[in-house]
């Protein structure tokens, strides 16, 4: 195995390479390598570079999309595997495609984005940085494949903007995240807003993280602050993000309002 792995280094370092089937097939079986030059420089940047310059046909592209949709349920639900390095980065390979433009069907899309709010809920492994491994991040890759879907098509953005209470399912786990994954997931709950008509879906996030929090509270413990602690950045990295974008100034003061009084709970 080691030498597969030496072999496929040497080939994706080669200046010149030649996409093949059997290359493609290989670089996925290996997508979530623990060795972090192989799977982020060499394996997603190659699979990043060819799908950005749309190297690929369509077939390559068609199998690429679905090995690594279903990666995104491998493992899922074990806590401090390696198998979080294979769902990770199948994520961000699906949203590149999506970036990308590529024709993707609307089965294909709900099963990606079906796939995706199972790993905001049920995902155990919530490392950011790991120590001689690199990046995991899966909820961090798995919130930018959600907003290259909410991005891709209207039916991709009406999918994800009645499930905004599962985005936000990984803020619930009981601990603080510190490697910037409430900002990742404000990102695609800042697009279903910003191109949303009405403040239905944020009106129905602020009620139902009220109530989560009123739970938490009823619990002894630090569940309830740590909650609160990773809402208040999200809905702060929300804020910032509507400011940027020059959204409507009413979604943005009644999000300032909400973070007003979530602090003084």
């Amino acid at each position: 195995m080691e030498e597969t792995y030496s072999n496929l280094k040497d080939v994706l370092s080669n200046s010149t390479i030649t996409i093949s089937n059997e290359l493609i097939t290989t670089m996925l079986h290996s997508i979530g390598n623990t060795d972090s030059v192989l799977r982020d420089d060499l394996i997603y940047g190659t699979f990043h570079k060819w799908i950005s310059n749309k190297q690929l046909e369509r077939n390559q592209v068609n199998f690429i999309l679905e090995v690594c949709n279903s990666n995104l349920l491998k493992g899922l639900g074990e806590k401090e595997t390696d198998s979080v390095f294979k769902r990770s980065f199948s994520a961000i390979v699906c949203a590149a495609i999506l970036n990308a433009r590529y024709t993707v069907n609307d089965d294909m899309l709900r099963d990606l984005a079906d796939n995706s709010l199972k790993v905001m809920v049920n995902e155990k492994d919530l490392r950011g940085y790991v120590e001689n491994k690199g990046w995991a991040h899966s909820i961090a890759h798995t919130a930018d494949l959600l907003d290259s879907i909410v991005h891709y098509s209207l039916f991709g953005r009406k999918i994800l903007s009645s499930s905004i209470n599962n985005m936000v399912e990984p803020l619930l786990k009981g601990n603080v995240f510190i490697d910037d994954e409430q900002e990742r997931i404000a990102i695609p709950l800042t697009s279903i807003i910003s191109l949303s008509e009405t403040q239905t879906e944020l009106n129905e996030l602020f009620v139902w993280m009220k109530q989560k929090l009123e739970l938490e509270r009823n619990v002894a413990g630090l569940s309830f602050y740590r909650v609160r602690t990773n809402y208040m950045a999200l809905l702060n990295a929300i804020y910032l993000n509507l400011l940027e974008k020059k959204v409507n100034t009413d979604i943005s003061n009644n999000i300032l309002a909400e973070l007003f009084y979530i602090r003084n709970l």
